[in-house]
């Protein structure tokens, strides 16, 4: 009897349970997939809100940061400003012990107790100023740290600031499409003679156009904060050279607006990667079709020119690392110009010309020479699907691996600027502050005639970066086969851009080997 009982009681427990199972079974079948979706955009909002809440936090982060530098140098300044006050007392307080002394002296009544008393006053004077004075110059020595660090704090308050104006953006639309999502399953319901399959195909629709919509406008909101947050960048970095309405200011606004560039370019080589794949199935199809009239190297080839465009970012990365490794580009210690012009003269427009295109002038060949380096691998993909008859130009002929190589190097010219100024001149500086060393009756005119010299060099080193990209063209050329190149030309090139580069040391070079340095131009940092 108690048997039978367990067994009922088992036999209950067990209808109790399997009846919740299916109870749960039918309430998860219960949701319908426009709800399941509506669930996946609830998420896809929640994750959205976690990101703008995360980016505004780093906001918060980069504001203290730059309130912090901000009263640090603020803090500095009055330090200085203290420590000129300290030197203008010190040094009032020598020139009255001076007085004191040499009117003790003058007057001839003073005992000598009295004169070395007032002697030893202008010692413990003089020793304060120079106290003062070292004051002054640990304060003065403070403030360039402390500016480098608000200009690095503000960077990255720029940049975050971007990226919260796309993060909010994302947010925006992950909300805006579950609203748009059910006022269109409402209006889909509402419509009569519908069935339900159609129904169910329409909502699907419409929750992956949705979510397109939702990535799109994430991807232009992103594009447009980095976009800002890039020509921002360009322009502080630039100074004085990106100022507005001048020949630098619109070679700084051609870079920082031309970022789509590059976008374009890697566009076109997915476009040519999926157009190789579809072009390697059809080889591959006829392969097998006609082994003996298709090889299989050539679906082959295809595939793997295919997989190249698709990874150009890849590839552009590692032609630059293979030709720039891990070494850096010139130091830029004694660069700089020396001295100043003032007035509306010829030297003074000069000096103003150069001192605003000099910098963006070089950005503006190093953005040249990467775009032309993404063409020149687009091209070298594109040649891996020649045959061998193409000679030079086909998938392994020298013209082939040299574009590639050359590419590598207009990725890398600032690298490649410093190789060729280590190989010439065993150093990786650009000395372009001269000074004269004979400067006899030449009065207040030697800080413009020094300032002439900056900009003369500026010019030199602009023609040098243009001879260098010249000669690497010319290098290639001749791996091309062409006949109106030579590589005597692209070496001449390349000799002759590096020494217009480093004009200053070429200049000191010849001084020393006249042994003319006494009447000459004296480069900071020349070998």
């Amino acid at each position: 009897m108690r048997i039978r009982k367990i067994s009922f009681y088992i036999l209950g427990f067990y209808i109790a349970v399997t009846a919740c199972g299916y109870s749960g079974i039918a309430n998860a079948q219960q949701l319908t997939p426009q709800q399941q979706q509506l669930l996946v955009l609830e998420q896809a909002r929640a994750t959205a809100q976690a990101a703008l809440n995360n980016q505004q936090s780093i906001v918060n982060r980069n504001n203290a940061s730059v309130a912090s530098a901000q009263q640090a140098l603020n803090n500095a300044n009055n330090n200085l400003l203290s420590a000129q006050q300290g030197v203008t007392n010190a040094a009032a307080s020598v020139t009255q012990a001076q007085n004191a002394l040499a009117a003790a002296q003058a007057s001839g009544t003073a005992t000598p107790a009295q004169i070395a008393s007032l002697q030893a006053a202008v010692t413990s004077a003089q020793n304060s100023l120079a106290l003062q004075q070292t004051a002054l110059a640990n304060a003065t020595a403070a403030l360039p740290p402390l500016q480098t660090n608000l200009t690095t704090a503000q960077g990255q308050l720029v940049t975050s600031n971007a990226a919260l104006i796309a993060a909010q953006a994302a947010a925006t639309s992950a909300a805006q499409a579950i609203n748009n999502f059910r006022s269109a399953v409402i209006q889909a319901n509402l419509q009569a003679g519908n069935t339900a399959q159609q129904a169910t195909l329409n909502a699907n629709n419409l929750i992956n156009s949705v979510r397109r919509n939702v990535a799109t406008a994430a991807n232009i909101a992103a594009r447009q904060g980095r976009n800002a947050a890039y020509g921002g960048q360009i322009r502080a970095a630039g100074g004085a050279g990106c100022a507005t309405g001048t020949l630098g200011g619109m070679l700084c606004n051609i870079m920082a607006t031309s970022t789509g560039g590059v976008g374009i370019i890697t566009g076109f080589a997915y476009i040519a990667g999926l157009l190789c794949g579809l072009l390697g199935i059809l080889k591959l199809r006829q392969h097998v079709e006609s082994p003996n009239q298709v090889e299989i190297w050539d679906p082959l080839k295809r595939f793997v020119a295919g997989g190249a465009f698709f990874s150009l970012p890849y590839v552009t990365d590692v032609l630059r690392v293979t030709i720039e490794g891990t070494g850096g580009g010139v130091d830029s210690t004694n660069t700089g110009f020396n001295g100043a012009s003032s007035g509306v003269g010829l030297d003074a427009m000069i000096v103003a010309l150069m001192s605003n295109i000099g910098v963006p002038s070089v950005w503006i060949i190093s953005w040249f020479g990467w775009i032309a380096g993404l063409i020149f691998v687009f091209i070298g993909i594109s040649r891996l699907m020649q045959t061998e008859q193409q000679g030079p130009k086909g998938p392994t002929g020298i013209g082939t691996i040299v574009t590639f190589l050359i590419a590598g190097c207009l990725f890398s010219l600032d690298s490649i600027i410093s190789f060729l100024n280590g190989s010439v001149f065993n150093s990786n500086q650009i000395a372009t502050n001269g000074m004269l060393q004979y400067t006899n009756g030449l009065a207040g005119a030697a800080d413009h005639v020094h300032a002439v010299i900056s900009a003369v060099i500026m010019f030199s080193i602009i023609l040098g970066w243009l001879s260098v990209v010249r000669g690497l063209f010319i290098v290639r050329g001749v791996s091309e086969g062409n006949s109106q190149a030579s590589m005597m030309a692209g070496i001449t090139h390349l000799i002759g851009g590096i020494l217009a580069v480093n004009l200053g040391s070429v200049v000191m070079a010849v001084q020393n080997t006249l042994n003319i340095t006494n009447y000459g131009i004296v480069f900071a940092g020349a070998p």
